[in-house]
């Protein structure tokens, strides 16, 4: 901006064009800002039920990595604490952070199944 100010008399063009370039840096950093801290505490989880908000998760997942997603769900999900939903979430989170860090996958499956001998929520890159 200080460069600018230098500018906007003397080459008003390259002004422009440098705050275009700026609006366009900060336009970005706003939203891997706002990235972070819905990943920090997707504020889903507080308000729908796990499966939906592993769901919103994962088209926001798709549009970050650029890895496909496929979710997968048997069974009905239970009444769990939301400190359990925070943990469970977090839990596939961190899988789906290590299939984009090091798997080099192009397609991840999230599979939760519940059910009186198998309860549970996998990931597989």
């Amino acid at each position: 901006m200080e460069r600018c100010r230098e500018l906007v008399s003397e080459e008003p063009n390259k002004c422009l064009e440098l705050l275009s370039e700026t609006t366009h840096q900060l336009k970005h950093a706003i939203q891997e800002a706002r990235q972070v801290v819905y990943n920090l505490r997707p504020g889903q989880y507080d308000h729908l039920a796990l499966l939906p908000a592993f769901a919103n998760y994962l088209k926001s997942y798709e549009a970050q990595h650029r890895i496909q997603t496929e979710f997968e769900t048997a069974g009905r999900e239970p009444q769990i604490a939301p400190k359990t939903k925070v943990f469970v979430f977090r839990m596939v989170q961190e899988a789906l952070s290590n299939v984009a860090k090091h798997a080099k996958a192009t397609k991840v499956k999230v599979s939760s199944s519940v059910g009186a001998a198998d309860a549970g929520s996998h990931c597989v890159g």
